[in-house]
């Protein structure tokens, strides 16, 4: 089984380069981490081959540190080609392109702290020590679950 931890944000953005932040955390003998600025259709094939994908990123919002973790399910309409696409499109891309749709989920740290220069907030690093255990869950959860061949 091979895992990828895809962390994207905006790296110059204060908060926004916790995704990449949480990613890099998170690397182990399985897992690959990968931080990148936009989700691209270039990264299809990063997901092809991997058995699940979590995809990290900070999302604007008033609960600063809340961390959420969702499901991510492939969908047609998700796919409008672009130079920046959803993980639901990403996905949907991998699984047309290669044949092959990971496991994917998508954890998120709400902040509101993205001015060009600043530096992570206090609250986007209390929740990014909860987006790391929220990972490592999903990544052990799937490990635990037996291969579907």
């Amino acid at each position: 089984m091979r895992w990828l931890v895809l962390g994207y944000g905006n790296p110059l953005r204060g908060d926004d380069r916790v995704g990449h932040a949480i990613a890099e955390a998170c690397t182990g003998d399985d897992v690959q981490t990968k931080g990148v600025p936009l989700l691209t259709p270039e990264l299809a094939s990063d997901l092809a081959e991997a058995d699940g994908v979590v995809f990290v990123d900070a999302r604007h919002g008033p609960d600063a540190g809340r961390v959420r973790s969702e499901v991510v399910v492939a969908h047609p309409a998700a796919a409008t080609l672009s130079h920046a696409l959803t993980p639901a499109a990403l996905l949907y891309l991998a699984g047309i392109l290669y044949g092959k749709w990971p496991k994917a989920r998508l954890v998120t740290v709400e902040t509101s702290g993205f001015r060009v220069g600043a530096a992570i907030s206090a609250a986007a690093r209390r929740g990014s020590a909860d987006a790391i255990a929220a990972v490592r869950d999903v990544l052990d959860e799937w490990r635990r679950a037996p291969a579907l061949d």
